[in-house]
Parts: C-alpha cells; structure tokens; sequence
C-alpha cells in the first residue's frame, strides 16, 4: 500500500440540474457517483454493465451516499459529472465513491504503470488509430484532477472493466495498475479470458456483486477489499483476481455513513448470459495484488 501521497447537450442538462438538490441531501459526508458505460467500441453491448450500475446505486444509497448514476456518457457528461462530485465532496467532507462498469482499456506506458482509460465513445467504431480513440475516452488522471482531495476528503474509486490494449501489438511498457494518490483508493478487477485470446466466461457483475456484499455498517475500506477479493477468487476457482491500491489512511476509514443500519448482505445476482463476441474485461497486469 502506498502512504503519500448532445447528446452532450442533454447529458450535461442531466447531470447540471443536479447539483442544488444533491448538496442539500449529502450532509452526512457520503457522495457516490456510478457509471455504466455498456455499448462496446465498433458495437456490441458490455453485458451486466447497467445491472451493475444499479445494483451499486442501491448499495451506495443503502449506506448513507448521496448518489448520482450516469448510463453510457459520453466524455463532457462525465468530466461534468466528476466535477460535480467535486463539489457535492467539497459541501459535505467525508468520503466519495466512484464506480465504473462497463467498456475501457489500458495504454501502456514506457518505464513506468499503464494509464486506465474509461471509453465514452459510445457504439463508435474504435479507431486504428489509437490515438484518436483517446478523443472518446476519460482518463483515470483526470478523475484524480477532478475531484478536490483533502485530509477531510477522501475517494475511492471501483472498476469492473478491462484492463487491455484493444489496438493490436501493444507498446513497449507495462500494463500495470498505477497507485492511488494521497487521500485515494482504487479496487479493480477484470474478467479473464479476452487478453490472451480465448472466449469470455460471461460473469460480467461478479467484481461488482462481492463489492456490493461487503459494503456494510463497521466495515472498513481495507476490510472490504479483502473480502471482496476472497469472494471473486473463490467463486471464480482462482482464474479472476482483485488489485487495489490505497493510502493507508484511507483504508481505515469505514465505507458506510455512522448511523447505517443495513439488514443484511446483498444476495447474489445470476450472471448473465454471455455475448457472441470479445469480452472487453481481459486479464491485465496490476500494481498491486492483494
């Protein structure tokens, strides 16, 4: 663990008449946002994507957050939407949640870790040019800009996605998740199958659904991670794994709002079928395995 430190139009007409409500609600310093992006690049639809949002909205809002969901933005809506929770974490200190599910990928870097990429281009046919792909896609150093962080602000943020290069031979460097920043937390987790060329397996949401389990009054962030991570290895037989990185600090702090009370765990959901075609939740590589 590291110690230091429009549719554009519409969406944004979404996401903008927000705010004033969600500041009053958000008084109990637990702001969440959740992003589903489902429709894959060149076509095709990510598999559990929006179930996955919907679940972790319910979670979120059973633990005392304050949550805005946003379904297949495109980039403007969700750099709005990040700057909102900026604002709502500002308004009301306390912890921030971000979750994403749906279509991303890595890019390499050389000498150093892998950027993760969110796509938000929609159905649009993924360009040859990797390049012009990034045009359409938010990186997670822009959330880290984004999002105003403090010693009474922290945020963690969660992805079910992949962690692959989509764009042919990858470049020299690693695909290695890079560490959260001071005041920050990641959790990922992909689905294995697509990175080294064989068929998906189809369990979309099973990141998703042990996270969601495990989110409970008492229970630290660190405490969730590593339950979170026993539930994806056991259930899958040991083939998908977690990584996460945190400052410690973080990891200490408890998920839920004080006064929560939740009656019991999440059940788990059903996996949905698999798609006739490439799952984008390929097995990378992380910078940390926990």
């Amino acid at each position: 663990m590291r110690l230091q430190r429009r549719r554009l139009l519409g969406g944004l007409a979404i996401v903008g008449a927000l705010p004033r409500q969600l500041l009053a609600q958000a008084s109990n310093g637990r702001v969440g946002l959740v992003v589903s992006q489902s429709r894959q690049p060149g076509g095709g639809a990510v598999a559990g994507a929006a179930a996955d949002a919907r679940l972790m909205e319910q979670t979120l809002q059973g633990a005392g957050f304050s949550v805005v969901r946003l379904n297949d933005p495109n980039p403007a809506a969700l750099r709005a939407a990040l700057a909102q929770l900026s604002e709502r974490l500002r308004a009301s200190p306390g912890l921030a949640v971000l979750h994403y599910s749906g279509a991303g990928f890595a890019r390499p870097a050389v000498g150093s870790q892998a950027e993760f990429w969110m796509w938000c281009g929609g159905g649009a046919a993924l360009p040859s040019d990797s390049k012009a792909a990034f045009a359409q896609a938010v990186p997670l150093r822009d959330v880290w800009r984004a999002v105003d962080l403090g010693a009474d602000r922290a945020l963690v943020v969660t992805v079910d996605s992949a962690y692959t290069w989509p764009f042919g031979p990858a470049p020299a460097g690693r695909l290695r998740w890079p560490d959260a920043p001071r005041h920050a937390a990641v959790l990922y987790s992909d689905a294995p199958g697509a990175a080294r060329g064989e068929s998906a397996e189809g369990h979309q949401g099973r990141f998703t659904q042990a996270l969601a389990r495990q989110v409970l009054p008492g229970v630290t962030i660190d405490l969730v991670q590593r339950k979170t991570m026993l539930e994806v290895m056991g259930a899958s037989g040991g083939k998908q794994s977690m990584y996460s990185t945190m400052d410690f600090e973080v990891g200490a702090m408890h998920i839920a709002a004080a006064g929560t009370v939740v009656a019991a765990p999440l059940a788990a959901q059903p996996a949905p079928p698999p798609v006739l075609r490439d799952d984008p939740k390929g097995r990378g590589r992380s910078a940390r395995v926990m």
